[in-house]
């Protein structure tokens, strides 16, 4: 399986919001199972770029996609999603300066991340 994550622009203005898409592909030769939605209950938020391995993913989405969700052989798909919002957890808009935007997929060996420039 392979999967990325691509924004619409590396930009994005404080307390606005910075939308993403997310390519879902088998690239095995065998059926991938995700038997609760998994894929699309990934955790993610924009972090410090001086700290990311710690900083809280807090957008944690909860989903109801009936699953178990099969993936055969050569699937393709994108999700529109997520939606990276340029605030804190507590609803301040984040000070300008460096980020990343970090996607957390149960399961994936290392998350998903793109630099991104808050701006006043």
């Amino acid at each position: 399986m392979s999967f990325s994550l691509t924004l619409r622009s590396s930009t994005v203005q404080q307390g606005r919001t910075l939308r993403g898409r997310v390519a879902v592909e088998n690239n095995s030769t065998k059926v991938v199972v995700d038997p609760d939605c998994v894929i699309a209950e990934g955790r993610y938020a924009l972090v410090p770029v001086d700290g990311p391995e710690t900083a809280d993913l807090w957008f944690r989405p909860m989903t109801a996609c009936g699953g178990p969700h099969r993936m055969p052989p050569a699937y393709r798909d994108e999700y529109s999603g997520p939606e990276f919002v340029a605030r804190t957890i507590y609803g301040a808009p984040l000070p300008p300066g460096d980020y990343l935007a970090v996607l957390d997929i149960k399961g994936l060996s290392q998350r998903l991340e793109h630099p991104v420039t808050v701006t006043p």
